[in-house]
């Protein structure tokens, strides 16, 4: 997928830090996926969790701007990782509000 990528920036990408050790970026991707999700269904760091999975998101859009089946679920839970810090989601009903965590 990578090496077909049309910008020639992300292709170079790849190639230096994903191909070199693929079983070691594939556990990243698990464990940095299974960390946003507990933290964000916790409550625990949100605000952490919720600028990792914008980025998270963000970097799966240009990884796949050329499978547009891809860019409308990756597009939305970018936007609603926005909207949640925007109105600063975590400050009701999580643990970051019961340990007085990110005023």
């Amino acid at each position: 997928m990578a090496a077909d990528h049309r910008w020639a920036v992300v292709r170079r990408g790849f190639d230096v830090v994903v191909r070199p050790r693929p079983k070691t970026m594939a556990y990243v991707v698990v464990y940095a996926e299974l960390a946003l999700g507990a933290g964000l269904v916790l409550g625990f760091l949100t605000p952490v969790a919720l600028v990792a999975g914008l980025v998270l998101n963000l970097l799966y859009l240009v990884l796949m701007i050329h499978d547009w089946a891809e860019q409308g679920q990756n597009a939305m839970m970018a936007l609603i990782s926005l909207v949640a810090l925007g109105a600063m989601g975590w400050q009701t009903w999580s643990l970051d509000a019961a340990m007085g965590l990110f005023r």
